[in-house]
């Protein structure tokens, strides 16, 4: 049986959800082997998100054809991405400005297209895309809906799958449409490995606390 969320329980009472997305091809162990260093002293409640959609190359959030990502593969994905935020934050009695979504590589991509989907009610605090991209879908995408939320765009300079320059052109549309952005470069190619993990924590670390509802 496929398991399509992992999540990690808080130490104490849970007052701020980090929702984390896999990329294309992985399984929710990409992230949850990390969740030692990424949060040791089990702040977050952590839930992993494994992509809904069966490919023979492994689980994906959206294919990719001549013309670029499948647009209706998005919209579902946004779609599950979003009830699986929503039911969360019902569960733990909180509300979206003390949830934060991370992606890595396709998973990333997913994030920002939720994030700034005008018909989205996913509308979460603070976003990290880790080795991605934005995905280009015209009228469906709005990254002023990030305006004065913290995003952190990072990036591996060796990155072989997605070029880093790609990386660099999300993060300054998104800083051009009033986004808190943090660009990174760190050391490696297109893997999630402890120099992203680590730049992720430093800057989840460095996240303004919400008040306790």
């Amino acid at each position: 049986m496929t398991v399509s969320v992992v999540e990690r329980t808080a130490s104490g009472r849970a007052r701020r959800l980090l929702v984390l997305l896999p990329g294309f091809g992985d399984e929710p162990g990409v992230f949850t082997q990390h969740l030692s260093t990424l949060d040791p002293d089990g702040r977050w409640q952590v839930v992993v998100v494994r992509p809904p959609l069966e490919t023979l190359d492994g689980p994906a959030w959206f294919r990719v054809e001549e013309d670029g990502p499948v647009a209706a593969d998005i919209t579902a994905s946004v779609s599950h991405l979003t009830a699986t935020c929503d039911e969360a934050l019902a569960r733990l009695d909180l509300d979206p400005a003390h949830l934060v979504v991370a992606g890595y590589s396709q998973g990333g991509a997913l994030a920002l297209a939720a994030a700034t989907d005008p018909s989205s009610t996913l509308r979460p605090a603070a976003l990290a895309v880790l080795a991605s991209y934005l995905p280009h879908r015209g009228d469906d995408q709005d990254p002023a809906l990030l305006a004065g939320r913290p995003v952190l765009v990072a990036h591996g300079v060796d990155d072989e799958v997605v070029d880093p320059l790609l990386g660099r052109s999300a993060a300054r549309a998104l800083e051009r449409a009033g986004a808190e952005v943090t660009w990174a470069e760190v050391d490696g190619g297109h893997e999630l490995r402890p120099h992203l993990v680590e730049r992720l924590r430093g800057w989840l670390d460095g996240l303004p606390a919400p008040e306790v509802p």
